[in-house]
């Protein structure tokens, strides 16, 4: 009997072994990334110590997160210590992310959490970002395209299908998916002269923009001279960034449209009214205004976009133009 009763179990202790393992094992491979600082605190920083300070505060090691992926700022305080973390973590599921204030005490110990933080200018005294000297790479691009997580299969839909549509209208573009977008690329492309289009998904709130390595914040954008963006279009399907501190900063630079979400954009219906978008914008020259909410109204998204910007409804035509483009660098491969 006994033999019998063991027989029995053993498979079942082996199904939950291996659900607890595999539960804990894609918890621990969430992605936890301290992001540089130019504080001269950062040499003597313990990343071990903040990494486990994330872990245990978000139950990353219990498996309740929902996380993709968590990017972590230092803040240093005037005697080189630990001031306190700010928190990014990137949903799996939505083009959004919540910033989390953590307070330290002496020693990497917890004083207090502010969940839903919304930064100052102060938070991003010690962002590296600003201390980028961008450089176009090659002003004969119409259009840049960019993709921050290409798991979220149907926003690859999307860009491949853009793609198609800028090349029947004769527009140039380039193209950069997962850990190639980045901040360095967005801020190079974007000092590009003739850029017409900056467009892609990432997440976002009204912080900022997540790309692969870090947060295009408020600050880069009020960082810009007047008109910089004049005569770009910048359509970013990301959650919360048409709020502010970040629409305002964005529509201080001049870009001819600037078009992002209201409300959290979930990747389907945001992907569809993109990919709308980009048909009669790109291929039927219409206006973005009236072809954005054309483009809600035919999908469950109606009022979830805004837009914003003083320059002219359409599209600015193709620097060089030609009844093909050349494809993009760095293009997705087909399957």
């Amino acid at each position: 009997m006994k033999k019998k009763y063991n027989y029995i179990l053993r498979p079942v202790f082996f199904i939950l072994f291996f659900l607890f393992f595999s539960q804990h094992a894609a918890a621990e491979n969430i992605p936890i990334e301290v992001l540089p600082s130019t504080h001269s605190g950062q040499n003597k920083l313990d990343t071990n110590k903040i990494i486990e300070i994330i872990k245990n505060e978000f139950d990353i090691v219990k498996g309740k997160t929902n996380f993709s992926k968590i990017f972590v700022s230092v803040i240093y305080d005037s005697r080189g210590h630990s001031d306190y973390l700010l928190t990014n973590l990137l949903s799996k599921e939505k083009l959004s992310y919540e910033t989390v204030k953590i307070e330290l005490d002496d020693g990497y110990k917890v004083a207090d959490t502010i969940r839903n933080y919304m930064v100052t200018e102060d938070d991003f005294a010690q962002d590296p970002e600003m201390k980028i000297q961008a450089s176009c790479p090659d002003d004969t691009v119409d259009i840049v395209f960019y993709l921050t997580d290409t798991s979220f299969s149907s926003s690859v839909t999307a860009i491949k299908d853009a793609k198609q549509k800028a090349a029947k209208a004769g527009y140039n573009y380039v193209e950069f998916y997962d850990q190639d977008a980045t901040t360095t690329m967005f801020q190079n492309w974007m000092s590009c002269e003739n850029l017409r289009l900056m467009a892609g998904f990432a997440h976002g709130s009204p912080n900022g923009i997540y790309l692969s390595d870090g947060s295009i914040s408020p600050n880069y954008f009020e960082s810009l001279r007047p008109g910089f963006l004049n005569n770009k279009v910048f359509y970013t399907v990301s959650s919360q960034v048409f709020n502010n501190p970040l629409k305002d900063a964005v529509l201080s630079a001049s870009p001819q449209k600037f078009i992002s979400g209201i409300d959290d954009l979930s990747t389907g219906c945001a992907d569809n009214v993109f990919q709308c978008f980009m048909k009669n914008f790109l291929v039927n020259k219409q206006k973005m205004t009236s072809t954005l909410s054309i483009c809600e109204e035919q999908h469950p998204d109606s009022g979830k976009h805004g837009i914003g910007g003083q320059g002219p409804e359409i599209l600015l035509d193709p620097i060089n133009s030609t009844d093909t483009a050349p494809s993009g660098k760095n293009e997705f491969p087909t399957k």
